[in-house]
């Protein structure tokens, strides 16, 4: 019987994510720096602490900094999952072989493809620099 395997076939779509997390979190670098530069324009706290509308826009200014920081950081954190994930995702997303693999068995796992030539045993399959190996050493 003809049998394909396929494994960690989105590992491209993860890196894309990632960019799109890396996008973000210099646009919200970017916006929190602006609102800074313009905090520290104001002028002395004493010329404008008794307008009301001067300190409600202040006040939204620091709000509005306080979100992007919180957020900011709370992209940094998946970020850093993501690219831990990216960058050991051959190592997570393996074929485990149990008793066998037969002959003629196509195996793919992101972009390595391999069709079996010959039974490998008990064994792990996995993709090593764009290449299936297959490792025998935990059985």
């Amino acid at each position: 019987t003809k049998t394909e395997l396929f494994c960690a076939m989105h590992q491209g779509e993860l890196k894309q994510e990632l960019k799109e997390l890396d996008d973000s979190i210099k646009g919200m670098v970017v916006a929190s720096l602006e609102l800074e530069a313009r905090l520290r324009k104001l002028p002395p706290k004493a010329e404008w602490q008794s307008d009301a509308g001067m300190i409600e826009q202040v006040k939204m200014m620091l709000e509005q900094k306080n979100q992007i920081d919180a957020e900011r950081i709370k992209e940094e954190v998946e970020y850093t999952q993501h690219l831990n994930e990216v960058e050991n995702y051959y190592n997570n997303y393996v074929i485990q072989a149990e008793k066998h693999i037969f002959i003629n068995v196509e195996i793919h796992i992101g972009n390595a493809f391999n069709r079996t030539q010959r039974e490998h045993g008990p064994c792990i399959a996995k993709n090593v620099n764009q290449e299936i190996s297959f490792d025998y050493s935990n059985r």
